[in-house]
């Protein structure tokens, strides 16, 4: 989703243990970083350098297959 959104972003969690505030993680996942914000994390979102952004649409491209969908069984 974020690779054919018109600005894709790169989602840093940003953290400051000792005061000075350092990236901790990366994710180019729109559900990562909005997961991260809902638990009350510091989340810059960055543009996604074009460099990157062609790096990561041939590795989804290549390697990415959605779940198969399937019915749960109820009791």
């Amino acid at each position: 989703l974020n690779l054919t959104s018109p600005l894709p972003k790169a989602f840093v969690l940003v953290r400051a243990d000792d005061g000075t505030p350092r990236p901790a993680c990366v994710s180019l996942s729109y559900a990562r970083g909005a997961g991260w914000m809902d638990a009350n994390e510091t989340v810059d979102a960055v543009p996604l350098p074009p460099d990157l952004h062609a790096w990561v649409g041939e590795f989804v491209e290549r390697y990415y297959r959605p779940r198969p969908k399937f019915k749960r069984a109820r009791k």
